[in-house]
């Protein structure tokens, strides 16, 4: 997975929508979600798919994230991960 590297001004300007969904899936029980992770998945995967996003469409988007959308994403990532194919490949020559 590829860590974001935003600027100040931009994870500032995110940092409310951020926490606020975060704190939202602490209270549902997904306590591991961090907005690091959340704003990775965002910016990686969500907001890739389009070119063009506004300040506002970025914020409001963020709101709108469902816990399984982003456990979904990761589950991709832990299924594609480099380590976890090494894995693989140890496993094979074990057999």
């Amino acid at each position: 997975m590829q860590e974001v590297q935003l600027n100040l001004i931009d994870r500032m300007r995110y940092k409310a929508e951020l926490s606020n969904k975060v704190e939202k899936f602490r209270k549902m029980g997904y306590i591991g979600i961090t907005e690091r992770d959340l704003l990775n998945y965002l910016v990686n995967y969500r907001w890739s798919k389009q070119s063009r996003w506004t300040l506002n469409k970025r914020k409001k988007d963020i709101l709108e994230v469902q816990a399984h959308e982003f456990f979904d994403y990761q589950r991709i990532l832990a299924a594609t991960s480099k380590e976890n194919l090494e894995n693989c490949q140890e496993l094979r020559d074990l057999i």
